[in-house]
């Protein structure tokens, strides 16, 4: 079977297989990305190639839903290359190791499970000694519930420092794989953490406050550790609106305590690769 034959699926309807596809062309989209060409510019590319194979074999158009559903994922891979280019150029001249990841779905547990709900806590050693409100975020993990954030960014001195590199190189060849947080899962120290990053591609207005939710309890269990985590939006269009309530909005545990604390530090576009290089170092000061 030719490798274009794996871009879609037929079963009762046409599944666009967009790993597939993404996987195949990834030597020329990483091309692509090293030009600094826009991201929406690459996105068209693959859906045109995509269009034009599916019309090859099935002499006709895809579905538009389904199209639009692969887009989605496109636009997650092509960032998350973008993003571990990003970090391994960082790394080569650097002591302090930079990871930019993914985290897998949150999902239920039992009541008495060791793990939490959320896949962002379950990054945490829980028995760091050193950080007194570790034992209080444990005690009620189980209580906490929202959606795993897009990416975290780790830095490390310790040992695992030495395996970053080697990751990252097999993330940017599958940017649909976990393996970091597999590495790092239940290991981190809470001081290791320094960002937590949100990708907006959609326009529509209520996209821009799901993330906030997030925005708001990652700040807060930042606050409880006595740690100042960062949290960015990376959006392809920053509207007005957008603007407005990325650069104003208050973290609703400042407002309890009457404290001025941003919920959104950073916004960035998601344009090019030139573009988000910034925020590494912004991470990192």
């Amino acid at each position: 079977m030719s490798v274009r034959a794996s871009w879609f699926t037929k079963k009762k309807k046409i599944r666009i297989n967009s790993v597939a596809i993404y996987n195949s062309l990834y030597q020329y989209t990483e091309k692509k990305i090293n030009q600094n060409i826009q991201v929406d510019e690459i996105v068209d590319w693959i859906k045109n190639k995509t269009i034009k194979e599916f019309e090859k074999q099935y002499k006709k158009s895809p579905e538009v839903g389904a199209l639009n559903n692969a887009i989605g994922r496109w636009n997650e891979f092509i960032a998350t290359t973008l993003f571990t280019q990003i970090a391994l150029e960082f790394n080569q001249d650097s002591s302090t190791k930079v990871a930019i990841f993914s985290l897998p779905n949150s999902k239920i547990t039992g009541l008495d499970s060791a793990k939490s709900y959320s896949q962002f806590i379950n990054l945490l050693d829980l028995n760091q000694s050193q950080n007194s409100g570790i034992k209080k975020l444990e005690q009620i993990q189980n209580n906490i519930f929202f959606p795993s954030p897009d990416y975290v960014i780790v830095t490390s001195k310790r040992n695992i420092k030495d395996q970053f590199d080697e990751i990252l190189q097999r993330q940017a060849l599958r940017p649909d794989i976990l393996d970091f947080y597999t590495f790092l899962e239940g290991s981190l120290m809470s001081s290791e953490i320094r960002a937590v990053l949100s990708l907006k591609t959609s326009n529509r207005p209520d996209r821009r406050y799901q993330p906030l939710f997030e925005a708001a309890i990652v700040k807060a269990i930042a606050y409880l550790l006595a740690q100042n985590w960062k949290y960015y939006m990376v959006a392809s269009d920053l509207t007005e609106g957008d603007y407005t309530v990325f650069n104003h909005a208050i973290s609703p545990h400042g407002l309890a305590t009457q404290q001025d604390i941003k919920l959104v530090d950073q916004t960035y576009l998601y344009t090019c690769k030139e573009d988000l290089k910034q925020l590494i170092l912004d991470t990192l000061t």
